[in-house]
């Protein structure tokens, strides 16, 4: 899992803010949309055009919506239009993200926690198959995996959880 930062700030689009550290920025949905949309596309020339269909989806706005949304992003990330830092005007053109982007993935302490709760959770559920059951039947994760590989094995699964009324099935779950 990652996290798409600019320059200090990650972008965390589900909430409307970016985080520095500890501090945070609310944006307003379509200014985050509007920042993750020139994000993605860091150096690029992206049109005024390409913007209004990619940041508000068809509906019908002037491009005011467009300058006020920049401008309420410049003013939030002290970026200066004239010596930007962040977002770069291309005049008769559109924008460009000049600031440094990169996903933060989550760190090895951050992974293994997340791995503990996941086999947690499937441990729990396998105990509640297997409480009365006598056919138990291992599944393997690993990281080396393939994702074809690990949606494989949850189709398998899914369909041993499948059972019939009557029929006595149970699950575990190994993660490596």
């Amino acid at each position: 899992m990652s996290i798409l930062c600019v320059n200090q700030w990650q972008l965390r689009p589900e909430e409307n803010r970016v985080y520095h550290g500890n501090e945070f920025l609310d944006l307003q949905p379509r200014c985050m949309s509007l920042f993750q949309f020139l994000a993605e596309r860091p150096g690029q020339v992206v049109t005024r055009q390409e913007l209004m269909d990619g940041v508000w989806e068809g509906r019908i706005v002037g491009e005011d919506a467009l300058n006020n949304c920049v401008k309420k992003l410049r003013r939030l990330l002290n970026d200066d239009p004239k010596n930007p830092k962040v977002i770069e005007t291309i005049s008769k053109k559109g924008y460009r993200m000049v600031a440094r982007v990169h996903r933060q993935w989550l760190s090895p302490r951050m992974k293994r926690i997340q791995k503990l709760f996941l086999g947690s959770a499937f441990l729990l559920l396998a105990a509640s198959f297997s409480w009365n059951h006598t056919d138990i039947r291992v599944y393997r994760f690993s990281d080396a995996d393939s994702a074809i590989e690990r949606q494989a094995k949850l189709q398998e699964m899914a369909g041993d959880i499948e059972s019939a009324p009557g029929e006595v099935k149970s699950l575990s779950l190994s993660f490596k």
